[in-house]
């Protein structure tokens, strides 16, 4: 019976390895697949300070049109990453409207396809989830729906 027991325990400690939380390194970031939209794979940098990550259409199309209006390496210079979860959308909505329109950006898109990382990640609905980077690890996970939060998280 005690074995049964510490073999359900170790199961949920296994099936929630992968959480992003506060204190997580970042290096668990780079337990995702992230392609751009011109199909480059992509990592998260060490350097990260930022990472802007947008799970519904809107929140989305908000990030994306404030960056932009910004110059094509505002993203890098500020050691700042944005994520876009797409696994929902259809693979032929993706592939005939999504990545034609996403490729017009210049500024850097890691989109997450996978099903798991959406899963692992703090979100709410409506809202960009901002998780910010210190000595390597999380420091803060916080919420924004206005460009103006993005503006002061981002500078």
């Amino acid at each position: 019976m005690n074995k049964i027991l510490i073999i359900i325990a170790m199961s949920f400690v296994f099936l929630g390895a992968n959480t992003i939380e506060v204190g997580t390194p970042i290096y668990k970031f780079n337990g995702y697949k992230y392609e751009t939209p011109q199909g480059r794979n992509m990592r998260v940098s060490k350097r990260t300070k930022v990472v802007v990550i947008a799970f519904e259409q809107e929140t989305g199309a908000l990030v994306n049109k404030y960056l932009d209006t910004q110059d094509p390496y505002y993203l890098l210079e500020n050691n700042v990453v944005f994520i876009a979860d797409i696994h929902k959308m259809p693979a032929m909505v993706t592939k005939m409207f999504a990545l034609p329109k996403l490729q017009e950006f210049k500024h850097p898109i890691y989109l997450s396809y996978g099903e798991k990382f959406p899963q692992d990640m703090p979100h709410k609905k409506g809202q960009i989830t901002i998780v910010e980077i210190q000595n390597a690890k999380i420091k803060n996970i916080s919420y924004i729906s206005t460009q103006k939060e993005l503006i002061e998280v981002i500078e």
